[in-house]
């Protein structure tokens, strides 16, 4: 599977309808205020797909047993600006950059290291959890994160 269908994959499995493609202008000027490069696996992924939100995952990996973290919403440009300052000022080491939140409030996050000279194809992804103020290395790209979700049921284990 490709990178355009990876992404299309997820957000069909995934996602709800409705999430604005963003644009280039604001990418271009989150990556300012943050001093990096975002990887192009995660800009591509913006530009198409948008800030988009799901609301079924947590329950897919719950009924699974999964150890998946479930992602509830990718953050648009600023924000991620305003959740990286945020969590950084609230014990989340300065080297990571939140793309993303969980139900719960924890973020995934590029490590900035990937993404200050040139722009990475794709980039590790990291978890900060903020109840233990701790960093977890959760897969090693972009692309590779979002199809690990793909292991999950097609549809919700019915209730015994």
């Amino acid at each position: 599977m490709n990178r355009t269908e990876t992404h299309q994959h997820f957000i069909t499995r995934f996602c709800a309808d409705g999430a604005e493609p963003i644009a280039r202008a604001a990418i271009d000027q989150a990556e300012d205020q943050l001093g990096i490069l975002f990887p192009t696996a995660y800009v591509e992924f913006l530009l198409v797909r948008g800030a988009a939100r799901s609301h079924t995952l947590l329950g897919l990996i719950v009924d699974a047993e999964s150890d998946l973290w479930d992602v509830t919403s990718f953050h648009k440009p600023s924000e991620c600006v305003e959740a990286t300052e945020a969590y950084r000022s609230a014990g989340m080491s300065d080297r990571l950059v939140a793309f993303a939140s969980d139900s719960t409030g924890n973020v995934f996050c590029f490590d900035e290291g990937n993404l200050l000279d040139a722009r990475p194809d794709d980039a590790p992804i990291w978890l900060f959890d903020h109840d233990f103020n701790e960093d977890e290395r959760l897969a090693e790209t972009f692309d590779t994160w979002l199809a690990s979700y793909f292991t999950l049921p097609l549809v919700r284990i019915p209730e015994l």
